[in-house]
């Protein structure tokens, strides 16, 4: 999941170091687009955070946005849920891998039900839209981010 960086103080500290976004990525280790992004909207991936704070010799925590709120704010996809609760977000994020599970039996139950009809001479279109159909679930549902809220950025999953 992704965090905001005070992006003005990262680009600062770049800078100070005479480097260029290219140099910056090369001592981090990361893309030029990523340098680029955390530069531009102010948004990098923990790992990214971490590994440009140690090029640049500061702390990961330093690099956290902690001025006004970003003109450009973070958008919420819209396949993930907000939850302010650890016991709910616990709860979900468990019905979520259980669901999942039983829509992945699911499917493999319809794939070898229509390939034993299959083998038989006769095929049915009801088992090839039923399995689209538990396919598009399952993935809905896998994609599915959960959000804990008010934990910090550590508490995403």
């Amino acid at each position: 999941m992704d965090m905001r960086v005070d992006r003005e103080f990262v680009r600062r500290l770049r800078l100070d170091k005479s480097w260029s976004q290219e140099k910056l990525a090369d001592e981090a280790g990361v893309s030029l687009r990523t340098v680029q992004r955390v530069e531009a909207d102010g948004v990098a991936a923990h790992r990214s955070c971490r590994a440009i704070a140690k090029a640049l010799g500061v702390d990961p925590a330093e690099l956290r946005h902690r001025g006004a709120p970003n003109p450009q704010p973070m958008t919420q996809s819209a396949r993930s849920l907000e939850i302010a609760s650890p016991w709910g977000f616990a709860l979900l994020r468990t019905a979520q891998a259980l669901l999942v599970s039983v829509l992945w039996l699911l499917m493999a139950l319809v794939a070898l039900n229509a390939f034993i009809v299959l083998i038989g001479g006769i095929f049915f279109w009801e088992y090839a839209l039923f399995f689209l159909g538990l396919r598009w679930v399952y993935r809905a549902v896998k994609r599915t981010k959960i959000v804990r809220v008010g934990a910090g950025e550590l508490a995403v999953e």
